[in-house]
């Protein structure tokens, strides 16, 4: 999990009081979404724009910003800045794995959220820098929506992205139903953040009429762009163009059908076949994973609002790559928070999967996930291996998979 915040203003004098105050206390309240790395992007009226970012928490960086050049040239000049709280995931903890990520000095963004397939972007040690470099180049062409939608379907993951494009001088946001996004117009500028009670909380404490305030939930795949030259606010909807249609549910019988695409299946090594073998034999099973971090992927935030999905992502001691498993979750009835969620094995039953034929990727579908007990041993993990898996296949038809 990560947060995400932002003000554009719509005067061309630069930042008043209650706009910086606003987005200080923006990125300050926004640690309890990441605290491990921030960081900012601050753009001003001649589309001149500044980083700044660090690997440290928010209040420590603050503090830091308001005594750095930066404020100072926001302050005269200032017209957008976009802030970032990571919670690491993929990636070290370390300064230049903090956000933003820039791309030919002329495009930067920072992302909310979690990828499966960051390396079939852009070859990146960090997730999100892939999703940058992968962006930067979609947003190319003034006529863009055809190559967006192309983007955005080959990206598998959770994402919610503030960008600014120095080629048009805009700010953009956009997210997919995996993570939040909120925005709001007043009367002297445009603010957006994850959290939208956080977002009316301290807007109403910065001077601004609680009637007056609109807090707005980004559609999903809606791209909101604030034209900074002109002070105007385009939505454009999106339709991301997936590469395979997605794994229907099973429901029972003596088959499970298979209706997706299998046209591209012989190419990439696993016919269609063997991936319903590999299903047959994998639907029910049960699985226990060892969980060093939780990801909500639902927005709003209660399960009485409707979260009911989440992202469990660790690594097992006995297979060297991180994996991510979908998993329905009743947040309410496990009466866990923050930490209690962490650094403990799991368990659950695989419902469904999929498979990607261009990145040879399976993700699977969990249910019933459920925190083992703390006294639990961390011995041996039964993770579904790449030897399992294998031999489930026809020795004719072997695939190098990755399990996610």
């Amino acid at each position: 999990m990560c947060g995400i915040v932002g003000v554009v203003i719509k005067a061309k004098t630069g930042l008043i009081k209650q706009q910086e105050d606003c987005f200080y206390q923006m990125l300050y309240a926004d640690v309890l979404r990441g605290n491990d790395s921030t960081g900012v992007i601050g753009v001003e009226q001649d589309s001149t724009f500044h980083i700044a970012k660090e690997a440290i928490s928010a209040e420590w960086f603050i503090n830091q910003l308001d005594n750095d050049p930066i404020s100072n040239a926001m302050w005269r000049d200032g017209k957008a800045y976009i802030g970032h709280n990571r919670k690491s995931t993929i990636g070290l903890t370390t300064d230049a794995n903090a956000h933003p990520f820039v791309v030919n000095e002329e495009f930067a963004m920072v992302h909310n959220g979690t990828l499966f397939n960051h390396k079939a972007l852009a070859n990146t040690t960090v997730d999100s820098e892939a999703l940058t470099m992968h962006l930067h180049k979609a947003f190319e062409k003034p006529d863009y929506l055809d190559d967006v939608n192309e983007a955005l379907g080959k990206v598998n993951g959770a994402y919610a992205v503030a960008m600014y494009d120095q080629r048009t001088h805009m700010v953009r946001i956009l997210r997919n139903k995996d993570r939040p996004m909120c925005w709001v117009e007043t009367s002297n500028a445009w603010y957006f953040a994850s959290e939208g009670g956080m977002l009316y909380w301290l807007l109403t404490r910065n001077g601004y009429g609680a009637k007056d305030i609109d807090i707005k939930i980004v559609p999903e795949h809606t791209l909101i762009s604030f034209d900074l030259a002109n002070n105007k606010v385009i939505e454009e909807v999106l339709v991301p163009k997936k590469l395979i249609t997605p794994m229907p549910a099973p429901t029972g019988g003596a088959k499970t059908k298979y209706t997706g695409d299998t046209s591209n299946y012989m190419e990439t090594g696993l016919s269609k076949n063997s991936y319903k073998k590999f299903r047959k034999n994998l639907i029910g099973k049960k699985l226990e994973w060892w969980c060093e971090d939780f990801v909500e992927t639902n927005f709003p935030k209660t399960f009485e609002d409707g979260e009911v999905e989440a992202t469990l992502m660790g690594v097992c001691d006995d297979y060297l790559i991180d994996h991510m498993i979908r998993a329905d979750i009743d947040i309410k009835e496990l009466n866990l928070l923050g930490n209690e969620l962490t650094d403990r094995p799991w368990t659950g039953m695989i419902r469904d999967m999929s498979y990607d034929p261009k990145t040879k990727r399976v993700c699977l579908e969990v249910i019933d996930a459920l925190p083992l007990p703390v006294s639990f041993r961390k011995t041996k993990p039964v993770l579904i291996d790449a030897e399992y898996i294998r031999g489930k296949l026809d020795e004719q038809e072997k695939a190098k998979l990755t399990v996610h």
